[in-house]
């Protein structure tokens, strides 16, 4: 009641551990408090990083408590978060609480904020203590706000060249074109800005940055020419048809709806023309396109276009459509030279009778010298079919794909003009090349084939529209191993976006339908559930998604999350963005979440079965197979030499593809001595360990000079715990264990072998028995000495401050 009528926010903060239990008499207090014109918000500080009952009990009884819209006004967080999630946040607009708080001090003018807040260039230069960086693509603090001295202040400028001044008794930066009239704004070298017609704004001339991240930032509209390395203003920016379409250089892209510029229209001049040649043409006196595709100007026009040829291209800037690699090649000798499509990773297309990439053709070789011989392509011997070798150590596995429909995603990220696009265009480009199953929606798993992905799809914005393909279309919302119904799953949610697109972002209806999906995946199959979104989940920390992430768990479901950000560098927003993904993801949480460029999302996407990659670790086949999806990725001569696709070369101390498996016939096969060749009855491959000189059998990791059945002395590859080469492999067998000393496996005999009790606690997977003064093995999650072996146990939980893996907690479920 002390406060101020107005001129002050007032804000009413409740702390709980627990269930409020008078809650429900709350209601004239809380009317009293609106008619002051306070903002209520309350906050449940959990004991634990996971959700108990009694969080998400106190949680559904706050919210009833809190002020309007009530799930912008509470949180369910940990202790260790509320000083960096809350109380540090508080004046943060880019925060749950501050966003709410600000928009008040907005309201009356009061108040500073701080500088990281600003998102935008424009708005940042209008600050006086602060400054944008172009190359960070960040507001930060004027250095003019350190010099606390006039005389020192007004002769100093800050790192951005802007000179300092001395205002209101402290120093800042020069706040330049603060004019209100557009003459006064010209008179000053300001721009007058009109981007919004109904709010004419003087402004720092935009579009001058000195790098793509802050051209791209500027929220004028900018363009980045990396030809030229020029910044220039978007002469095609306008948000409707009708101003768009009377500009001679511009047209309006209605799969997209933004005013897009005419492909080399702008390049009047034949020099500026001809910089551009990768797109354009100097042709009868005008600039005019290469070819067809460049006249597509969206990525889901460009990829689907009906000539086939045509692929969207981000090595420049602006990026535009234009013809495949491999289709430059016309002639199928010129597509499989040596010195040309082979370099390339093309392959003819018997059936178009087109140079293709090879990882798209792998699927149509049913033989295994074929499809050895098509780049990027590798013969899987278990289930007798051709795959693309980046997911060889893939195993039988459903995929969902969640992806973020809010209205930012409509925006241009990098060089893609349509996020939501780029997503879903590079979705089906992951299917086209997946070893998908060949299982239509519908039908059940057949588990005699344990192969292969399926793939479902989901979208969501709005709180309560989430949507999945309906009944007649595609897979109808349900996981398919068929490209058409996939492809038409696609299609269908780029049809939705344009309509159905809002400003919000809530996950757990998606979620719900994820795990609906996956109520149909057998128990041989990896369930994998991948998230996809640019910004803020509202819902994530909801006890609502406790329960659908509980659900999923049961399933056995793996849920990964990817943030796609606008710039190369990550904003303390992406991070906080980030971090918040990990309330909803499998745990180790850090490491089933990534935060990329949409540009580098195709690489997460396609490395998903490496385990070398953050996700791959977890669905790769680990210890299954000796076979890598490419023999560079072995990076010891043991694991090489194993892997008779491979050999190992001394020369450059690296290991490469065997010549043997571009031999297909059975003579040019076992002719190949040199090389160790050898024929399996359908293909050529190395033979392992074939050396007849000791020492050179001794000098490979793998093999071993021994007496064989006949009585004579000869190289053979080792058997048992040595014979695994990799850590993976060795730990997944638990008769070895692995000597890191050493780096190679041996045979482990037991806890029993040790009699001291040093010893004993010397060996990471024993533990001394006090009573007994014996020598044990450890048992249930403590058998697991290492946090990348412990996580993926469902029933066990890393604990890092003792280091050590424990069974989960009741609390934990």
């Amino acid at each position: 009641q002390s406060s101020a009528a107005s001129g002050r926010a007032k804000i009413l903060l409740i702390l709980t551990d627990g269930k409020i239990h008078d809650a429900s008499q709350l209601g004239a207090a809380r009317a009293v408090l609106d008619g002051q014109g306070v903002e209520t918000f309350g906050v449940v500080l959990r004991r634990f990083a996971t959700h108990t009952q009694t969080d998400i009990d106190a949680e559904q009884v706050l919210s009833t408590i809190v002020s309007e819209p009530r799930e912008d006004h509470y949180m369910n967080i940990p202790l260790d978060d509320f000083s960096g999630s809350v109380l540090k946040d508080f004046c943060n607009p880019n925060s749950k609480f501050g966003k709410i708080i600000l928009a008040y001090q907005g309201a009356t003018g009061a108040g500073h904020v701080p500088c990281g807040s600003y998102r935008e260039a424009a708005t940042c230069w209008k600050d006086g203590l602060c400054s944008w960086s172009d190359a960070d693509v960040v507001c930060q603090w004027s250095s003019c706000h350190k010099h606390c001295n006039m005389d020192i202040c007004v002769s100093n400028s800050d790192e951005q060249g802007k000179k300092c001044a001395w205002t209101n008794g402290q120093c800042e930066r020069v706040v330049e074109c603060k004019a209100t009239t557009e003459n006064e704004c010209r008179a000053q070298e300001c721009y007058w800005d009109l981007l919004d017609p109904s709010k004419p704004t003087c402004i720092v001339m935009p579009c001058t940055a000195t790098a793509e991240d802050g051209c791209l930032a500027d929220p004028h509209g900018c363009e980045w020419d990396d030809v030229t390395s020029i910044c220039k203003i978007k002469e095609c920016n306008d948000k409707t048809q009708m101003p768009c379409d009377v500009k001679t250089n511009c047209q309006w892209d209605g799969a997209i709806d933004q005013c897009v510029e005419k492909p080399c229209v702008p390049y009047t001049m034949q020099t500026e023309c001809e910089k551009h040649s990768f797109d354009c043409k100097w042709e009868g006196g005008v600039c005019t396109v290469v070819n067809g595709c460049v006249a597509q100007t969206n990525e889901k026009e460009c990829n689907t276009d009906v000539s086939g040829d045509c692929e969207w291209k981000t090595a420049h800037s602006p990026a535009h459509c234009g013809v495949k690699v491999c289709r430059k090649y016309g002639t199928e000798a010129d597509c499989e030279a040596a010195d040309k499509g082979a370099t390339d990773g093309c392959a003819w297309d018997k059936t178009k009778m087109k140079c293709d990439e090879g990882v798209l053709l792998c699927k149509g070789e049913t033989a295994p010298c074929s499809c050895g011989q098509t780049p990027g392509c590798m013969w899987d011997a278990k289930t007798l079919k051709c795959a693309a070798s980046m997911f060889a150590n893939c195993p039988a596995v459903d995929l969902v794909v969640a992806i973020d429909g809010s209205l930012s995603m409509g925006e241009r990220f990098g060089r893609h003009p349509h996020g939501f696009f780029a997503v879903t265009e590079m979705v089906l480009d992951l299917a086209k090349t997946l070893p998908l199953s060949g299982e239509a929606a519908g039908v059940a798993s057949d588990a005699s084939l344990a192969s292969g992905f399926r793939v479902g799809m989901v979208q969501f914005s709005a709180r309560g529209e989430a949507m999945k393909a309906p009944a007649g279309t595609g897979t109808e919302g349900r996981l398919s191993g068929v490209l058409a119904e996939v492809d038409a799953d696609v299609h269908w949610h780029e049809d939705q976006f344009t309509s159905h697109a809002t400003d919000a972002s809530f996950l757990t209806q998606a979620m719900e339908m994820a795990a609906k999906m996956f109520d149909a995946s057998p128990a041989d199959r990896k369930k994998v559930l991948l998230v996809v979104a640019d910004g803020d989940i509202p819902d994530a920390e909801a006890s609502s998604m406790v329960t659908v992430s509980g659900l999923l768990e049961q399933q056995k479901v793996q849920v990964f999350a990817v943030h796609v950000r606008l710039y190369s560098t990550s904003s303390t927003q992406d991070e906080k963005d980030t971090a918040k993904m990990e309330a909803f993801v499998t745990s180790p949480s850090n490491s089933h979440v990534q935060d990329v460029m949409m540009e580098e999302l195709e690489e997460v996407l396609t490395n998903l079965c490496n385990e070398n990659s953050t996700f791959g670790y977890f669905l790769s086949k680990h210890g299954e197979s000796v076979h890598k999806s490419s023999c560079s990725e072995w990076t010891m001569p043991a694991g090489c030499e194993a892997d008779s696709s491979c050999m190992w070369s001394m020369v450059k101390s690296a290991c490469a593809a065997s010549p043997c498996v571009q031999h297909c016939a059975q003579a040019a096969c076992e002719a190949d001595v040199a090389n160790m060749c050898g024929w399996d009855g359908a293909s050529c491959s190395r033979k392992v360990c074939a050396y007849t000189v000791k020492d050179s059998c001794d000098t490979v990791q793998g093999c071993r000079w021994a007496t064989g059945v006949t009585g004579v002395e000869e190289c053979k590859p080792e058997v048992g715990c040595p014979a695994k080469f990799t850590e993976d492999m060795c730990v997944a067998d638990t008769n070895c264990k692995w000597d890191s000393s050493d780096n190679e496996c041996k045979e482990r005999h037991g806890c029993v072998v040790y009699t001291s009790l040093p010893e004993c606690n010397a060996d990471g997977e024993c533990a001394w028995n006090t009573a007994t003064s014996q020598c044990e093995d450890k048992t249930g999650c403590a058998v697991h000495i290492e946090e990348k072996t412990c996580t993926p146990d469902l029933d066990c939980l890393w604990d890092t401050a003792k280091a050590v893996c424990v069974e989960k907690n009741c609390a934990y479920y």
